[in-house]
């Protein structure tokens, strides 16, 4: 059986787009962060293919998978295990600001209690 995918770089840009502005990130501040040249995205969107080694990056940095940019995937998918994101070092964002050491405390406690109560 022979899988066939076509890709559509408006699509991928489109989720791209969606997840920056759920981040209250500019496509440009993602680029940036990302290493990726300026207008590389909008490109996409008009056509041009996108490469994987970007795909990958802003896979990682959103924390989603590529099939999801790809459109080969519905949903974002996401499982943390809450133990090790309070152990972590290296800052937590919420909301897209950075989380203080009380306020991940905080959280710890009412995580806890919730799963205390299950």
């Amino acid at each position: 059986m022979k899988v066939t995918y076509e890709y559509n770089g408006a699509d991928t840009k489109r989720r791209i787009q969606m997840l920056s502005e759920s981040r209250n990130e500019t496509l440009t501040e993602l680029e940036r962060a990302c290493g990726i040249g300026h207008g590389t995205i909008s490109r996409w969107g008009k056509g041009r293919v996108a490469s994987s080694s970007a795909i990958a990056k802003i896979a990682q940095h959103y924390d989603v998978t590529t099939d999801y940019l790809l459109n080969l995937q519905t949903g974002v998918q996401r499982s943390y295990d809450l133990d090790k994101i309070f152990t972590m070092t290296g800052s937590v964002k919420l909301g897209g600001h950075t989380l203080t050491e009380t306020q991940l405390n905080m959280l710890k406690q009412i995580a806890t209690t919730i799963a205390d109560s299950t």
